[in-house]
C-alpha cells in the first residue's frame, strides 16, 4: 500500500444529495504530520450552492444530483477552486500561523457502478479501500465527494504526542469552510496510522487468539506469486455497516470505525501489521454514548433518510508477503464492540519456469474499467491494484453466498513460462464444480485456451470466467480449477468453496433468546483432524429444511471459553445395563475403561449406570450435575484413573436376576424414557453445552403393549409420553411375518424429550450396542430410537465396535468445546417431521447438527435453559 504521509486520523468529506433539505455528512481527511510540516486537508464550497443541491427534484433532467450520476467530474465545475494561501487564517492553539502554501487534490473517493448497482468507495487512511452500500442505478441520491486544499504550515516544537486545536477560516463570507479541528503529533509508519493510538491499542487487545467476536466479520486472503521473492496478498472483509456503532447530529455522522490486520509467521512472530481508519474523529467533540444508544436497544439514533449509505460494509486491503506459512488475523471494530476473525494463508514459492495457478478469488461483482481515469480513481489506484482481466474488474468477496439465479465469477492467474521472451507450449485452464457433501462431479466446463488473455512479454496470465449456477440445487460446493499446457504438464487443482441458495439470507438477529415460533439448533463443528473449530459467524452456516434454504435468525457461541474458573461443559456417560444383554456387558465395561482411563481430568465427566431395576445409579462423581465434576482435593488424581475398580464394583453392587415380565419391551420402554427424561431435567439446571452419551442396546419406538397410554412428569409438567395407537405393524422375528398387534407409540416422547433436550443446551450421542448391527435401524428396532434422538439433537450415534465406543467418548470431549446455537423460522407449524440440513461453506470445518424437527413443537419451552448470554 502507498502511502505518502504518516497520518493521525481519518474521515471524509461525502455528501449525499437526496430529496430531503437536510445534508448528510462526514468530515474530511486526516491533518497529516509530514516533513516538519502539518498538512491539513480543507474543503471549502458556496453556501448557495450547497443549499441548491438538497432542494432540487430528484428527477429534474438539470438537477444536480442527475448531473453527478452521470459526471464524476461535476465538483470540477462548482468547486471553489480560485484561493491561495493568502485567502486562508490557520490558528494552532489559537495561535495564528503562517501558511506556506494552499495547493487542491482530488478526493480520494469515486463512485463506483457495477453489475449490482452503484456505491462509493474510499481510501483509507492506511491505503485500503473501504466501500459503500449499493443503491440502484436509478437512484438519482449520489455522493458527491468535493475536492479540497491541503494547507501547510510549520509547526511549533511540542512533545511527541501532544494534541493542538485547529481553527480555518476563509476571508469570503459566502464560502463555507469544513476542516479538522485537531491533530496529534504522532509518527505512524504509513501502512499502519492507529499504531500507537488509544483506538489501536483497542484493536490490538482485542486481536488475541480465543477473543469472542461481538460483530459478524467474513474474511478471506488470497495470494499471487510475482517473482521468487514477494506475492500480492489481497484481504477482502465483509461486515453490516449498521451493526457498527454510530449517531447522527444535525445530518453529521459521530463514529469510530477502524481496522488492524496482523499477519503471523507459523512459528507465531509478527510478519506484517497493516491499520486504518473510515471514520469519523471530529477533535474533542461528543462521541457517541455507547450506553444510551445500548439502553434503547438500537445502534442508530435518528438516522436520516440515506444515512445508510455513510457506513461501509466491505473492506479490501493489499500487501506483500515472502513465501511462506501464515495466519492473517483482523478485527474490525467501533470503539465499543469487535469482530475478530482469523483466516490460513499459504504463500507458494514462485519460479519463472514452472507452469503454476494462483489462489481462486470468488467474485460477485464485475465492472468494464472505465476508458478515461478520473482524478478520483488515478488516487485509488495509487494505494490499489484491482484485479483485472480483459479490461474487466473484479471485486473479491469475504462471503462466497450466492443465489441460485447469480453469476459466480472467478478469477486467478496462470504463470506460463516465457521462451524467448515469447509464450511457450499453448496453455488452457479446466473447471469444474464439486458437491462437497457427497463429493461428486456436479459441473463441467470446456478447456479455455488463455491465449486471448495473455500479455506481450509477461509470463502472468489473468483469467476470469463466470459460471452460472441455475443447474445447482441448493447446497455447499467446491470449485476447481487446473491450468495444463501441450507439453502435458498440469497444475494442481486449485479449490474455492461457495454456497448456493435460492433465496436471498434474512439480516440476521443476535437477540438474547429465540422467538418461541423459532427452530432452535445445537451445532458442533470440527476440524479434519477432530480439533474443535471455534471461530464460525452466522455467515458460515447454511441451514436447509426439506432441501429448501432456510435464513439464519439468530446465532450464538455457546461453548463455555477454555479460560481458569469456567466448568467444562458436563458429559454425561449413561451405560444402559437394562437394555444391554448380559453377555455383552463385561466386554463393554472394559471398552469404557479403555476410553477413560486415559484422560488427564475428570472435570465434567460424569458416569451413570442404568440398572437392571430400571435406576439410575451414579459410579462417579456422587452428587448432581449441577454441583459440577472434580476430584475432591486438587492433589488427588481423577477418578478416571481408577476408573476399572470404581466400575466393576458399582456394576456388583447393582447386579440382579429380573422377573421375567422386566425382560419385555413394555416394561422396559416407558422405564428407560423417565430415566432419560430424570437426566434432561438435570442438565436443565445446567448453562451452556451439554451432551448425554447413550451405551445401549435402545428399546423400540413402537413396543407391543395391552395398551394403555403412558405419562411422565417432568420439570416442565405432565405430558403423554406413549400413546397407545392401537394396531400396528411390527418386526417379528427372523424368518416370520410381521403381523398387526396392539402397541404403544413412544413418539410423543421423543418428540418432547429432544425439544427440551435441544432448549437446554444438550446433544444425545449414542453406541448403539446391538447384535445385528446395522440392519437394526429398521424403524420400529431398537436402534431406531437412537438414530431419531441423535437426528432430533444434533447428536451422532456409533455402532459398538473396538474403535467407535473409544471414539465416542473421546469425541464427545473434544465436542464440547465446538458448539454453536442457531435458529430459524419454520416454514409451516404442522406438527409433522420435517428434514433438516445444516452445512458450514469453510472448507476446513466438518459440522453435525439436528437433522429434523417437529414442526409445532414448543422449541423454547425454558426460555432460562442452557444459553450463555
Amino acid at each position: 500500500m502507498l502511502v505518502d504521509a504518516r497520518i493521525v486520523l481519518f474521515s471524509l468529506v461525502l455528501l449525499c444529495v437526496s430529496t430531503e433539505p437536510l445534508p448528510l455528512s462526514a468530515a474530511q481527511d486526516p491533518i497529516r504530520v509530514q516533513s516538519h510540516e502539518v498538512l491539513v486537508p480543507t474543503v471549502v464550497f458556496d453556501k448557495v450552492i450547497y443549499a441548491r443541491l438538497n432542494k432540487m427534484k430528484p428527477h429534474h433532467r438539470d438537477s444536480y444530483g442527475d448531473l453527478v450520476a452521470k459526471s464524476e467530474k461535476l465538483w470540477d465545475s462548482i468547486a471553489v477552486k480560485d484561493l491561495t494561501e493568502k485567502d486562508f487564517h490557520l490558528f494552532e492553539d489559537g495561535v495564528e500561523q503562517k501558511i506556506q502554501r494552499a495547493q487542491m487534490e482530488p478526493p480520494a473517493s469515486r463512485v463506483v457502478e457495477d453489475n449490482l448497482g452503484k456505491h462509493p468507495e474510499i481510501v483509507g487512511t492506511g491505503g485500503g479501500l473501504w466501500a459503500y452500500p449499493d443503491t440502484p442505478k436509478t437512484d438519482m441520491r449520489v455522493w458527491l465527494a468535493w475536492p479540497q486544499y491541503v494547507l501547510a504550515y510549520a509547526p511549533a516544537k511540542s512533545p511527541a504526542g501532544s494534541c493542538h486545536r485547529i481553527q480555518v477560516k476563509v476571508e469570503r463570507a459566502i464560502l463555507e469552510v469544513w476542516t479538522r479541528n485537531e491533530y496529534c503529533n504522532t509518527d505512524h509508519p504509513a501502512s499502519d496510522p492507529l499504531s500507537g493510538t488509544e483506538f489501536g491499542k483497542q484493536l490490538e487487545a482485542k486481536a488475541n487468539p480465543g477473543t469472542r467476536s461481538d460483530i459478524d466479520l467474513k474474511m478471506k486472503a488470497w495470494a499471487f506469486a510475482e517473482n521468487p521473492d514477494v506475492a500480492r496478498v489481497y484481504v477482502s472483509l465483509d461486515f453490516s455497516g449498521q451493526a457498527l456503532l454510530h449517531e447522527f447530529r444535525d445530518g453529521t455522522l459521530y463514529a469510530t470505525i477502524g481496522l488492524l490486520v496482523m499477519v503471523y509467521r507459523k512459528d507465531g512472530t509478527l510478519a506484517e501489521r497493516y491499520s486504518d481508519f473510515a471514520c469519523c474523529d471530529y477533535g474533542n467533540e461528543k462521541k457517541p454514548n455507547a450506553g444510551e444508544q445500548q439502553a434503547q436497544s438500537q445502534y442508530v439514533v435518528a438516522q436520516p433518510p440515506g444515512a445508510e449509505s455513510l457506513l461501509p460494509d466491505r473492506y479490501e486491503t493489499q500487501f506483500a508477503l515472502s513465501p511462506g506459512e501464515y495466519q492473517v488475523r483482523a478485527v474490525l471494530g467501533d470503539g465499543v464492540h469487535f469482530g475478530v476473525q482469523e483466516v490460513p494463508l499459504t504463500v507458494a514459492s514462485y519460479d519463472a519456469s514452472k507452469l503454476a495457478i494462483s489462489d481462486v478469488v470468488l467474485s460477485q461483482r464485475a465492472r468494464n474499467m472505465p476508458a478515461e481515469a478520473t482524478e478520483a480513481t488515478a488516487r485509488v489506484a495509487k494505494s490499489y491494484t484491482p484485479l483485472t482481466s480483459k479490461g474487466v474488474e473484479f471485486t473479491p468477496t469475504a462471503n462466497p453466498q450466492f443465489l441460485s439465479s447469480d453469476m459466480l465469477f472467478a478469477y486467478f492467474e496462470v504463470n506460463d513460462p516465457l521462451v524467448d521472451g515469447q509464450p511457450g507450449a499453448k496453455v488452457q485452464v479446466n473447471m469444474r464444480i464439486t458437491d462437497t457433501e457427497s463429493g461428486t462431479e456436479v459441473d463441467t466446463f470446456a478447456p479455455v485456451d488463455t491465449k486471448t488473455y495473455s500479455k506481450a512479454g509477461s509470463p502472468l496470465i489473468a483469467v476470469a470466467r463466470g459460471a452460472p449456477l441455475k443447474r445447482l440445487t441448493p447446497g455447499v460446493y467446491r470449485l476447481e480449477v487446473q491450468a495444463s499446457n501441450g507439453e502435458g504438464k498440469s497444475t494442481e487443482w486449485r479449490p474455492a468453496v461457495f454456497a448456493v441458495m435460492e433465496a436471498a439470507p434474512l439480516e440476521l438477529s443476535e437477540s438474547a433468546l429465540p422467538k418461541r415460533e423459532e427452530v432452535v439448533l445445537n451445532v458442533t463443528a470440527l476440524d479434519s483432524k477432530g480439533r474443535p473449530v471455534t471461530d464460525l459467524t452466522a455467515t458460515d452456516f447454511q441451514i436447509f429444511e426439506d432441501v429448501k434454504p432456510r435464513a439464519i435468525t439468530s446465532f450464538k457461541v455457546t461453548s463455555a471459553q477454555s479460560t481458569p474458573g469456567t466448568r467444562p461443559p458436563p458429559i454425561v456417560i449413561l451405560f444402559d445395563l437394562m437394555n444391554t444383554g448380559w453377555s455383552r456387558r463385561e466386554y463393554i465395561a472394559n471398552r469404557i475403561i479403555r476410553a477413560l482411563n486415559p484422560l488427564e481430568t475428570d472435570e465434567g465427566i460424569y458416569l451413570y449406570l442404568l440398572t437392571t431395576e430400571g435406576e439410575l445409579y451414579p459410579v462417579r462423581p456422587h452428587g448432581s450435575i449441577a454441583s459440577g465434576s472434580k476430584t475432591e482435593k486438587p492433589e488427588d488424581a481423577p477418578w478416571t484413573k481408577t476408573i476399572r475398580p470404581l466400575l466393576m464394583q458399582a456394576i456388583n453392587e447393582v447386579r440382579g436376576f429380573r422377573d421375567e415380565d422386566q425382560t419385555t419391551e413394555a416394561w422396559r420402554a416407558p422405564l428407560t424414557f423417565r430415566r432419560l427424561s430424570e437426566l434432561e431435567d438435570d442438565f436443565s439446571a445446567v448453562r451452556g453445552p451439554k451432551t448425554l452419551l447413550w451405551i445401549t442396546g435402545g428399546v423400540p419406538i413402537k413396543v407391543r403393549s395391552s395398551c394403555e397410554n403412558d405419562v411422565i412428569s417432568s420439570a416442565t409438567g405432565t405430558y403423554a409420553s406413549g400413546i397407545c395407537s392401537g394396531y400396528c405393524q411390527l418386526p417379528h422375528a427372523a424368518g416370520m411375518s410381521a403381523i398387526l398387534e396392539t402397541c404403544m407409540d413412544f413418539t410423543p416422547f421423543l418428540e418432547h424429550f429432544s425439544t427440551e433436550a435441544v432448549a437446554a443446551d444438550a446433544t444425545v450421542v449414542s453406541v448403539a450396542v446391538t447384535a445385528t448391527g446395522l440392519q437394526d435401524f429398521d424403524v420400529g428396532k431398537s436402534a431406531s430410537s437412537l438414530a431419531r434422538l441423535a437426528d432430533l439433537t444434533g447428536g451422532q450415534i456409533y455402532m459398538n465396535t473396538d474403535a467407535d465406543l473409544e471414539k465416542a467418548i473421546q469425541g464427545a470431549v473434544v465436542a464440547r468445546n465446538a458448539r454453536y446455537r442457531l435458529t430459524f423460522a419454520p416454514s409451516v407449524q404442522d406438527g409433522k417431521y420435517h428434514k433438516l440440513q445444516v452445512l458450514c461453506i469453510r472448507a476446513d470445518a466438518h459440522v453435525v447438527g439436528p437433522r429434523g424437527y417437529f414442526a409445532g413443537a414448543n422449541s423454547v419451552t425454558r426460555p432460562h435453559l442452557g444459553t450463555v448470554r
